[in-house]
């Protein structure tokens, strides 16, 4: 497999080295060989994409963040300017030297990038679907 990586997948020169009696290289320990793919049905790979997302929750349930989107669905009623102000105030606090503070700062972040993220892409479906409607 090296050899053949390494020379750009020329069958031809590898099967010359090997019978000429030059023999092989030794792949480096880095040398990582793509794995083959088995080829399987069609349904059994219908069926693999499923089983994935029931791995992969979505990042509100990954991150537990239902409670934080229900409080900023209530809260977005009442002053969406506030959120803001509090973000450039917590943007402008130095970096702390105590770990659990950086860490709890880091979550609180990632929070409210995925948060963020949902808003924006509800706010784009919407946009889609207001510009859809019309047109039916």
């Amino acid at each position: 497999m090296w050899d053949l990586q390494r020379n750009g997948g020329n069958v031809v020169a590898t099967t010359e080295r090997i019978l000429s009696g030059r023999g092989l290289e030794v792949p480096p320990q880095s040398f990582q060989p793509p794995l083959p793919v088995p080829a399987s049905s069609t349904p059994s790979t219908s069926s693999t994409p499923s089983q994935a997302k029931a791995v992969q929750p979505d990042l509100i349930t990954r991150y537990n963040l239902k409670a934080k989107l229900a409080e900023e669905a209530s809260s977005r009623g009442e002053s969406p300017a506030s959120g803001e102000e509090e973000t450039k105030q917590k943007q402008g606090q130095a970096w702390s030297t105590n770990k659990g503070e950086r860490q709890a700062l880091l979550q609180r972040r990632r929070e409210e990038m995925i948060l963020a993220a949902r808003r924006k892409m509800e706010a784009k479906v919407a946009a889609e679907a207001a510009l859809a409607k019309p047109s039916a």
